[in-house]
């Protein structure tokens, strides 16, 4: 399901140029998929791993997203060299993040960092760049063109489950940082946001994690969602894409009295999914 301001439909172009983080696997690399398939030129894979399969057309960028001086400085070489060439980023996909297996207490300092820095931090430090890259006066001459910002968050932003308490609160973080954002940005008409909050992905992310109710929530395929978002970048149409059905109203179990968000849990299993292994709390 989709909401949002819908703009007139776009066909990408020659000119058009993508960044997407977290690119080498999983959706990130469908996404790149999706983007050749529907003519996008210029294609830049930024990660910290090495791609199983390389896509020709696709600039790969070794880069941890996680480190706040590495990511910009990267960035900053991008914009420089598109720009030499009277080009910039015109569609930006925020993919990479990792999650943990542990309870908070259970987790270092340094790992709560690394994963606000890779699923939340990377996403502003990216977001700031392209934005006032785009605003400058000293950019490519053409002020016209678009930049289209789409950012992955989860459902598990929305209600989170036992020994997930950092992924789940770097996606809540992101959730939110969009929505006034969204707003800050209001007055660009060409700067467009997309939020993403999908379910459980066939990735290898959560592959360890096996839903008890998969009729009423189901896994996402991320070839699927792939197209959708693509189509939707196409399509100039930002807002929140939420994937699957669920997602869409798992908010509203955050309101409900407490004893039926413990019902609710329960019928569920989703405390039970994920295990400690590290067993240091007694």
């Amino acid at each position: 399901m989709v909401s949002g301001y819908a703009a007139r439909t776009k066909n990408f172009t020659e000119n058009d140029v993508a960044l997407v983080t977290g690119a080498s696997r999983g959706l990130g690399h469908n996404i790149v998929q999706e983007l050749l398939r529907r003519g996008v030129k210029h294609v830049y894979a930024l990660d910290i791993n090495e791609p199983s399969t390389r896509l020709a057309g696709v600039e790969y960028v070794y880069c941890d997203v996680g480190n706040e001086d590495e990511l910009k400085s990267k960035l900053t070489e991008l914009v420089r060299d598109l720009a030499e060439r009277k080009l910039q980023v015109t569609i930006c996909v925020n993919n990479a993040g990792i999650r943990h297996s542990e309870s908070l207490m259970n987790l270092s300092d340094d790992s709560i960092r690394r994963i606000f820095n890779i699923n939340t931090f990377s996403h502003i430090w990216t977001i700031k760049t392209l934005v006032l890259n785009h605003l400058a006066e000293s950019s490519v001459p053409d002020k016209h063109k678009r930049l289209f910002i789409t950012s992955i968050s989860s459902v598990l932003g929305e209600l989170g489950p036992k020994n997930l308490s950092a992924y789940c609160g770097s996606k809540a973080a992101l959730t939110q940082i969009y929505e006034s954002l969204r707003q800050e940005l209001s007055e660009y008409r060409l700067i467009l946001l997309l939020l993403v909050i999908p379910g459980q992905l066939n990735t290898s992310m959560f592959q360890d994690v096996v839903p008890t109710k998969q009729l009423l929530a189901p896994i996402v395929r991320s070839d699927k969602l792939a197209f959708k978002i693509v189509e939707r970048i196409q399509k100039n149409q930002s807002g929140v894409l939420c994937a699957p059905l669920y997602a869409t109203v798992l908010p509203a179990i955050r309101v409900l009295p407490m004893w039926l968000q413990t019902v609710f849990r329960w019928f569920t299993d989703m405390d039970n999914k994920v295990i400690d292994q590290t067993e240091k709390i007694k």
